[in-house]
């Protein structure tokens, strides 16, 4: 499993963001691994893509919120589908979102 650090997107990794946002990086250290734990704020409107094949179906899950603090108002959109608008999550408590779509221009965003 690859944690993401919120490094601007590079071709030798093949993912990353529109800017380095990795002093946005968190772990609370109050849930056990770091899939959850461990996350990157995101205030502004911030993109993420990763390289994909040309013209590919693929099954895309998002995860917000924060074991440590409650969240209002997240935003999460993909390959210009809306899966979260304003959406808040208590203290401790995450939404999940699963969309299958189709990526034709090779980079998922």
């Amino acid at each position: 499993m690859v944690i993401e650090s919120g490094l601007a997107f590079g071709a030798d990794r093949g993912f990353g963001w529109s800017r380095d946002i990795s002093a946005n990086r968190r772990r609370r250290g109050l849930l056990e691994g770091d899939h959850r734990d461990t996350f990157l704020f995101t205030r502004s409107h911030d993109v993420w893509e990763m390289s994909v094949s040309e013209n590919c179906r693929l099954s895309v899950t998002v995860c917000v919120g924060d074991s440590g603090h409650p969240q209002v108002g997240q935003h999460v959109t993909v390959e210009g589908r809306e899966l979260l608008r304003d959406h808040d999550t208590a203290q401790g408590s995450f939404a999940e979102r699963t969309v299958e779509l189709a990526v034709e221009d090779g980079r998922l965003t």
